[in-house]
């Protein structure tokens, strides 16, 4: 960014913080995307990379709310109908398979509940 280029052109050293909000600018504006390792198995590491995370990583703070949908005919609520009617088709196929009274497996239920 300018402040950094500034700082190259004048050869001058950043100091850590204009380096980390500079690092947090620029992965906020997904110019960048800091890589860190440890290993958690033996605890190396693990903290600078948290502490990476917080400082650099965006917050649900520094991002705009999702759009939301509201309209009939939305992907969500296409699928819902959807979804909403093959259940009604599997229960109507259910009820017509259902064996009723006077059906010739009735009988065989009946005689083999005896």
């Amino acid at each position: 960014d300018s402040e950094m280029e500034d700082l190259f052109l004048l050869e001058e050293e950043p100091t850590s913080s204009q380096l980390q909000n500079a690092i947090r600018r620029a992965t906020l504006n997904r110019f960048i995307l800091p890589v860190l390792a440890g290993a958690a198995l033996r605890g190396k590491g693990v903290e600078p990379v948290l502490d990476a995370i917080s400082q650099f990583l965006p917050s649900p703070l520094d991002r705009m709310p999702p759009e939301l949908i509201t309209t009939s005919s939305s992907p969500i609520n296409k699928k819902r109908k959807q979804q909403q009617q093959k259940i009604k088709n599997q229960q109507h196929q259910q009820q017509q398979s259902a064996v009723k009274l006077g059906h010739p497996l009735h009988h065989c239920w009946q005689w083999h509940l005896r």
